[in-house]
């Protein structure tokens, strides 16, 4: 059965990883800065090198 994200769905065997950041968290801004980082071409790197694909 594929797995469901929202409005998304990934087939059997994928694996997805969200992040967020809380809006009421203590470090709020190092936590959104930090999910942005996520999304960006050194931190896209790092995941596909330690073997993570994109869905």
């Amino acid at each position: 059965m594929p797995a469901r994200s929202g409005s998304r769905v990934f087939p059997p065997g994928v694996a997805s990883y969200p992040a967020a950041s809380l809006k009421d968290s203590k470090n709020a801004e190092a936590a959104a800065a930090f999910v942005a980082w996520l999304s960006g071409p050194e931190a896209q790197k790092i995941l596909a090198d330690a073997g993570f694909q994109k869905p």
